[in-house]
């Protein structure tokens, strides 16, 4: 079987030229511009790691971003885009069950796929001749294929319940995101126009206006709803420690998203929450349509699937699928940096930032943990358990003496003699004795 990697890299010649070629496919859209201005024939992404891939370009290079890019394309999501998720899922499979997670994330795009509504894109972009017809040859050749794997997959599922447990986990997701969007066509338009914004470069873009009035009642609800709940000790790194909870529905997802942008726009500082937020290195925890909804439920370490077929296992086909995204234009560093913590001396005002000032050299933390079985995350295959915290006491501060962190992130619930943490001059935490105070600028 001739495969789609071969294809792409012969295809990836006419995406490299800064002009494209008479008859071939147009140069990729530049990584600032919004999605809403790429062609359809744009949408068409050739293998990860050549110059020129749209995917890589934009932050979208994973098998994880693929399915987020379909997403957030949403109805502008072009019959060019569709062959080319296709062709990148479908990537170096065999005819047979071990397939099988490829179909059910990518099995209902497979079988959507138009290629007389591809034929007319291709050919309303300018692309003609020999290019037209070797895009046109290979698509219907690797599609026969897609779709011939997805028949073996689906008739091993009519005799084995486990396999139709699974593959019924999609279905899932469409009507959970179904039900989301419903509701929520508003918000997840803000969230996919603030992250174009973002990409923009400029703080100062139009886009951003009234987006702080718009995204923060959303979050605050959010923060004050999932906040009580989530555990004292969020992992290592405390940024995505918090985001993983807050993310963890559709609804949380796209608020919190939404609401870092914003604060990308805002403040310095704000490049923190949005690359907690926006960049994941587990692709289970984006939730932004149905494609990654589905893989937010395949991923799910505690899921659980017994099947008749005893060869089949989840835990090989999902390697690939582990690896999350990293936005382009942002440094996922800052999510990252070393925490500034102590117990606050002062909180001094100074118009757009305020002043926080530690006082001793010791700040009320946990001076012993005791694991749990309960999985708080799996990161690159490394499986992390919640932890509760078993003996309180003071613990030393290391860190400097006087921080500036944004005024309008600066929580109302954050008072003198509260201890909190700040990273990248970003408020992460804020608490009192055993009582969390405040989550990202948001009072409990």
């Amino acid at each position: 079987m001739r495969t789609i990697a071969c294809f792409a890299v012969a295809l990836s010649m006419s995406l490299v030229p800064a002009i494209a070629k008479a008859g071939e496919l147009k140069e990729p859209p530049d990584k600032t511009a919004p999605f809403a201005s790429w062609s359809p024939t744009q949408q068409y992404m050739i293998e990860e790691g050549n110059r020129g891939d749209p995917r890589t370009e934009y932050g979208y290079g994973t098998e994880s971003g693929m399915l987020l890019l379909a997403d957030e394309l949403g109805d502008k999501f072009s019959e060019s885009g569709r062959v080319s998720l296709v062709q990148k899922c479908f990537r170096n499979t065999k005819p047979d069950t071990s397939a099988t997670l490829q179909w059910a994330l990518c099995g209902s795009d497979a079988r959507a796929v138009d290629l007389k509504k591809l034929d007319a894109e291709l050919t309303a972009d300018g692309v003609t001749g020999k290019p037209h017809d070797e895009i046109m040859q290979r698509s219907k050749e690797e599609l026969d294929n897609v779709l011939k794997i997805g028949a073996a997959i689906d008739a091993a599922a009519k005799s084995d319940p486990g396999l139709t447990k699974y593959l019924k986990f999609t279905d899932d997701a469409k009507a959970e995101w179904a039900a989301y969007i419903g509701k929520n066509k508003d918000a997840f338009d803000r969230y996919r126009a603030l992250k174009d914004t973002v990409r923009s470069g400029k703080s100062n873009n139009p886009g951003f206006a009234g987006c702080y009035e718009a995204t923060l009642p959303a979050f605050t609800k959010l923060v004050k709803a999932v906040g009580p709940k989530i555990p004292w000790d969020v992992g290592n790194d405390q940024l995505p420690g918090y985001m993983k909870y807050l993310e963890a529905t559709p609804e949380g997802y796209i608020t919190t998203v939404a609401w870092a942008a914003c604060a990308w726009s805002a403040d310095a500082a704000g490049e923190a929450p949005y690359a907690a937020a926006a960049n994941t290195d587990f692709g289970g925890n984006i939730r932004a349509g149905w494609r990654t909804l589905a893989l937010s439920k395949y991923l799910d370490p505690e899921l659980k699937v017994k099947f008749a077929d005893r060869s089949l296992s989840p835990s090989n086909w999902t390697f690939q699928w582990k690896y999350g995204v990293k936005m382009s234009g942002i440094n996922e560093i800052t999510a990252i940096q070393t925490p500034q913590m102590g117990a606050i001396a002062s909180i001094k005002a100074k118009d757009d930032s305020t002043s926080i000032t530690f006082k001793g050299s010791t700040v009320d933390g946990c001076l012993q943990w005791a694991d749990t079985n309960k999985v708080q995350s799996v990161n690159n295959g490394n499986v992390q358990y919640e932890r509760v915290c078993k003996k309180r006491g003071q613990v030393q501060n290391d860190l400097g003496t006087e921080d500036d962190i944004p005024t309008k992130y600066v929580s109302k619930g954050t008072h003198v003699g509260d201890s909190i943490t700040i990273i990248h001059k970003f408020p992460v935490v804020s608490w009192k004795g055993k009582k969390v105070t405040a989550i990202l600028g948001v009072a409990l």
